[in-house]
């Protein structure tokens, strides 16, 4: 009944502060994430270095998409398309 009577007067601390008691401390929950073929992993270790590797694969890509847009830039100012 406390929530609800600071609800009603508008008291969002209190409400708050209740509701933090009621649901009591979050914990960091480990979210599986897929290999390369697919596989889940569990491992809060190999999670860490998918994540390094995917980040890793995907930095590598925007170079070479860089090269790629360069490459349009060329054809555009070739055609004086702008």
């Amino acid at each position: 009944m406390r929530i609800c009577n600071a609800a009603r007067l508008h008291n969002s601390k209190t409400v708050y502060w209740h509701v933090h008691k009621l649901r009591g401390s979050s914990q960091f929950r480990l979210v599986p994430v897929k290999d390369r073929n697919g596989a889940t992993i569990n491992d809060k270790e190999r999670v860490k270095e998918r994540w390094a590797e995917h980040f890793e694969n995907m930095l590598s890509q925007d170079a070479v998409a860089g090269k790629d847009i360069d490459e349009n830039e060329k054809v555009c100012d070739a055609l004086d398309v702008k």
